[in-house]
């Protein structure tokens, strides 16, 4: 007699089977993506102490709390495909989350949809996803530094009915005062648009009456995480001291602001042109929708209401990139991802309002086969690109061992592209010199044969 796994036990088996082919992925390409970059300094001065690191660098270099979880990476190769894993994969997490407002079930047909459909989305549309998701240094300052701001705002975008007692209790409180402090010292481009709207929700609240001192404490913890940050005498020597001007010629720069918001819609790709589309059916259903009854209305005000706030918020954060000394497109990836929230909780209300799940079996074979094809061609890169890597070592190292000691070496095949960083060692004067530490020879430059 033949076991029939019934169809809750299959949901089960799927999703855990999506979830650990997704985790297999990201730790095979972390382990094959070679040091690169700044990844050489934090290699040098990974042994140090973590105070002491973190002390010199608010001073001196880079104050954000992921600068200390890149070092902590560059420790060892289990720390980095730990750490870069486990942030991809909580930042997808938080997004179902806050997507679904309540955590993914394992068990449900459509939340697995809805994961599978979030990772498709991401691959497809996420600037610079590779770097993003694979150069520790990056992943640390932005993929996880933007999932401890999520963390933070979780208790006050979600329901809590259950569990408000358990954060009036002062040591909670005092717990998410430090925790906030901790999430303001994530990112100078995030940050200020999250504290905009959370000023703005317990505004609200006070109105209504449920305010509640806890709401409080978290986000002055997070105002105070913030100023820490922003003022940090590091902020002001980055990029070659470009820091310390950042308010010089802010007419200008606030003029800046259509471009800045043009050049976010381009380096999503199809994804605007998806969000505009669902929004505007979503509008429209809304208006001929008004004689409804108002339980009815309610998902469909609860989802156009997330979808219009994240929206807002997403040009926020791009909006105050006009005095960020670099806009690189890292530092499209938190907004990009509130554009991703939105066109998913709006795809989440069309799938929802569907009695049937035909929708949903119609939207999982096209997203698995967008997610392996990524997985599929991120292998193929990163392959190569580690191939390449272990060459130079190697000739690094037979020059060196030779007596060599301003030794050259040869461009990477591989370009830099949105899946992959490629060559570096001329972008990042730490990164060089710290190859050059690392190997100890007194100089490491290109052949002159070698065309760039």
């Amino acid at each position: 007699m033949h076991h029939v796994m019934n169809p809750r036990s299959l949901v089960i088996f799927m999703t855990l089977l999506f979830w650990s082919a997704s985790a297999l992925l990201l730790a095979r390409i972390n382990w094959l993506d070679p040091i690169y970059a700044d990844g050489w300094y934090q290699s040098l001065v990974g042994k140090k102490s973590l105070l002491n690191f973190y002390i010199r660098n608010y001073l001196t270099v880079n104050p954000r709390i992921g600068e200390v979880l890149a070092n902590v990476s560059y420790n060892g190769r289990w720390h980095d495909i730990l750490i870069s894993t486990a942030s991809v994969l909580l930042l997808q997490w938080l997004l179902l989350v806050i997507i679904l407002r309540r955590p993914p079930r394992l068990h449900a047909i459509r939340d697995l949809a809805l994961t599978i459909l979030l990772f498709a989305i991401c691959w497809m549309t996420l600037p610079s996803i590779g770097s993003l998701y694979f150069y520790n240094s990056i992943t640390t300052n932005y993929v996880t530094a933007f999932s401890i701001l999520l963390i933070f705002t979780l208790p006050y975008i979600q329901p809590l009915p259950e569990r408000e007692p358990f954060f009036t209790r002062p040591p909670t409180r005092v717990l998410l005062l430090f925790f906030g402090i901790v999430a303001g010292m994530t990112n100078e481009h995030t940050v200020p648009a999250v504290l905009f709207g959370l000023t703005l929700l317990l505004i609200r609240k006070r109105i209504r009456g449920t305010l509640r001192a806890w709401h409080v404490h978290g986000v002055s913890g997070l105002f105070i995480g913030y100023l820490l940050l922003f003022f940090a005498p590091g902020q002001g020597k980055r990029y070659d001291g470009k820091g310390a001007n950042i308010f010089e010629g802010l007419l200008d720069k606030f003029s800046n602001i259509p471009e800045l918001w043009i050049r976010f819609w381009e380096s999503t790709g199809w994804l605007v042109p998806m969000l505009l589309a669902l929004l505007v059916i979503t509008i429209i259903h809304w208006r001929r929708s008004s004689a409804g009854a108002p339980d009815q209305r309610q998902p469909l005000r609860q989802a156009l209401a997330a979808a219009l706030a994240a929206i807002g918020l997403a040009h926020l954060m791009v909006m105050l990139l006009v005095v960020s000394p670099i806009q690189a497109d890292k530092l499209l990836f938190a907004p990009a991802c509130l554009m991703i929230i939105a066109t998913v909780t709006l795809l989440r209300y069309w799938l929802d309002r569907s009695p049937s799940l035909s929708p949903v079996w119609l939207i999982m074979p096209p997203a698995l086969l967008v997610n392996l094809y990524y997985g599929v061609t991120l292998l193929d890169q990163y392959r190569f690109f580690r191939q390449e890597f272990n060459a130079r070592s190697a000739s690094i190292i037979e020059q060196r061992d030779r007596g060599i000691r301003h030794v050259q070496i040869t461009p990477y095949q591989t370009k830099r592209s949105r899946l992959i960083w490629g060559d570096d060692t001329l972008r990042i004067q730490d990164g060089m010199r710290g190859m050059e530490i690392y190997f100890d020879v007194d100089s490491i430059s290109y052949r002159e044969t070698s065309t760039r």
